[in-house]
């Protein structure tokens, strides 16, 4: 009797230990030590505990463009809520998904994935930046964010179709997907869901961008064509 309850006691240890999310390091083939989840489980409590302070901040920042959208009639603060909505959205998927793989692969994912974590850190630091105008200069300041972020979209924008000329003139054919090129970032700055790139041939394809409304297939879209070496 006695061994059993000892018995039952270590199986009983070794699953609350077991239970416990810790991290591991592994040195990767460059000697470069990586930290990671050590499995899928963890790595979601692990994201969930890194965007639990942005979640709250992103919760209040909204809640103060809705007071100003109540004192005014133009659709901007409506549409800076939905913006900063889909595009927190946007990161906080990307996140999720980044830790899940680095659990998986850590010396693959971990250069991608530590970029991922410094660019939700740095958007927090922008919403309580953005928070702080508001409370200063709330329709104003919401007017010029959009703007800004017009420009930041259109950087983002001409960082792709740059890379797809690049792409066609080393190699004469245009890529299949977006992945093959180098522009990671400039795709999570304009949202995957916005994007919809079709190579039509080796020598073609159609790229559209869905605008302000969020949703590809509309009157909204931008459409980019290329044919040969020209873009337009």
């Amino acid at each position: 009797m006695k061994n059993l309850k000892l018995f039952l006691f270590a199986i009983g240890a070794y699953l609350f230990l077991s239970s416990c999310c810790t991290t591991k390091v592994v040195y990767c083939t460059d000697n470069r030590p990586v930290t990671y989840p050590k499995n899928q489980k963890c790595a979601l409590k692990a994201y969930k505990e890194s965007v639990a302070g942005f979640e709250v901040n992103l919760e209040s920042t909204i809640q103060d463009i809705i007071e100003i959208g109540s004192l005014t009639v133009g659709s901007e603060p409506k549409l800076l809520r939905e913006k900063l909505n889909n595009e927190s959205a946007r990161h906080q998927d990307a996140l999720k998904a980044s830790f899940i793989a680095l659990s998986t692969d850590p010396c693959m994912n971990s250069e991608r994935h530590y970029k991922l974590v410094e660019s939700i850190n740095k958007r927090n630091y922008d919403l309580q930046e953005l928070r702080a105008k508001l409370e200063n200069n709330g329709l104003e300041t919401v007017k010029n964010y959009l703007y800004e972020r017009g420009k930041i979209e259109g950087k983002a924008m001409k960082e792709i179709i740059d890379s797809l000329k690049n792409y066609y003139g080393i190699n004469t054919k245009y890529p299949e997907t977006l992945d093959e090129l180098n522009v990671n970032n400039a795709i999570l700055t304009l949202g995957e869901s916005r994007l919809d790139y079709k190579m039509t041939n080796e020598k073609t394809f159609v790229l559209k961008f869905a605008g302000e409304d969020y949703a590809l297939g509309t009157e909204d879209d931008k459409i980019y064509k290329g044919t040969n070496d020209l873009i337009q």
